[in-house]
Order: structure tokens, then C-alpha cells, then sequence
């Protein structure tokens, strides 16, 4: 005669069953938020790769330029120079000055889509903070300039999900390199 009820296999089956599936749904939902800060992080540094590239190949200054407030950003390039004219040219060696002449650094938005102001398309992510050297902005324009000759303002750009996740794109002087740097302390 068999008595109605389940066994206690079947028990623990079913319960070793919804243990796994809470799991999965867990790790889903957490790592929603953390593969959002990751797209994030992998689009600024993009960005930033890009002006970096842009300068040397060019060989003009080139910037990102972060608004805090609107978290919005582009990356802006030195116009064209051209030349004032005509030269005169002095009669005394004296008076020549060798320095080039001087040019007021005039920036422009670069003319494709990375000059066009953009924001993050990530839900819940935030560009929290920009560090330059030591100085910590949270508000108002800030920008990281790159040279032509592949240097770069040491920068560091906090980004922050969900959850309190954080991750940090840095700039490295000198060469310019851009890396992300998951949930580091500064």
C-alpha cells in the first residue's frame, strides 16, 4: 500500500531547485546593474582613446569635455591654424624674434558624432565625479586635454551604478593611456 505525500528526495530535489533558480535570478539582477557601469565605463574610455588618437594623428590638441550637470559630453579639437598675413619681415637682426608666433588655442567641436553632445544610455549610471591631478570637480564643464604629441592631463572619471557599484577611467600622463579600473578606491 503506498501512502500519499513525497519523499523526502523529492523534497530536497525541489528545494535544491528553487535554491538554484534565486540564485540566477540574483546574479541576473545584480548584474544587470553591473554590466550597465561596465558598458558605461567601456563608452567613456572609448571616448577618451579616441581624442587621444585623434591628437597625435592630427598632431593638434584635442579634449574631452564633460558637462556635470547635464552629464553630457563630446570631444572638441583645436581649429585649423591659419596664418595672418602679410609678414613683415624686420631689417635688423636684432628685432627678429625666432618664438613662433603665438595663437590663442581655440577648440571646436570635432565634425562627426563624437563632437555632437552625447550621454550615457545606461540606466542608473552616473558620471559622479571627474579628477584632474588633485582637484575633484562634481559640477559645471571640465575637460581632459590631449596633445599632439600623445600626452595627456592625468585624469580620473568616476562613474557609479546601482547598488553602489563604481568604476574609474583613468588617463595616465605622459602617454595618454586609457584603462578602467573596477570598484577601486581613489
Amino acid at each position: 500500500m503506498r501512502r500519499a505525500g513525497f519523499t523526502l528526495f523529492e523534497l530536497i530535489l525541489v528545494v535544491g531547485l528553487i535554491g538554484l533558480l534565486s540564485l540566477a535570478l540574483a546574479s541576473r539582477l545584480g548584474g544587470g546593474s553591473a554590466k550597465a557601469l561596465d558598458d558605461a565605463a567601456d563608452i567613456v574610455a572609448a571616448d577618451l582613446r579616441y581624442a587621444g588618437q585623434r591628437a597625435v594623428a592630427t598632431g593638434r590638441v584635442h579634449r574631452w569635455i564633460l558637462d556635470l550637470d547635464d552629464q553630457t559630453f563630446r570631444v572638441e579639437q583645436q581649429q585649423q591654424a591659419v596664418p595672418e598675413g602679410p609678414f613683415e619681415t624686420p631689417t635688423h637682426s636684432g628685432l627678429l624674434d625666432l618664438a613662433p608666433p603665438g595663437q590663442e588655442l581655440v577648440l571646436e567641436p570635432i565634425p562627426d558624432q563624437t563632437g555632437q553632445w552625447r550621454w550615457l544610455d545606461e540606466p542608473g549610471v552616473v558620471i559622479a565625479a571627474l579628477y584632474l591631478g588633485d582637484e575633484e570637480f562634481k559640477d559645471g564643464l571640465v575637460s581632459v586635454g590631449f596633445s599632439g604629441d600623445g600626452g595627456a592631463d592625468p585624469a580620473e572619471i568616476e562613474l557609479r551604478g546601482q547598488h553602489e557599484f563604481t568604476s574609474f577611467v583613468r588617463v595616465l600622463p605622459f602617454t595618454g593611456e586609457v584603462r578602467i579600473v573596477q570598484g577601486e578606491a581613489r
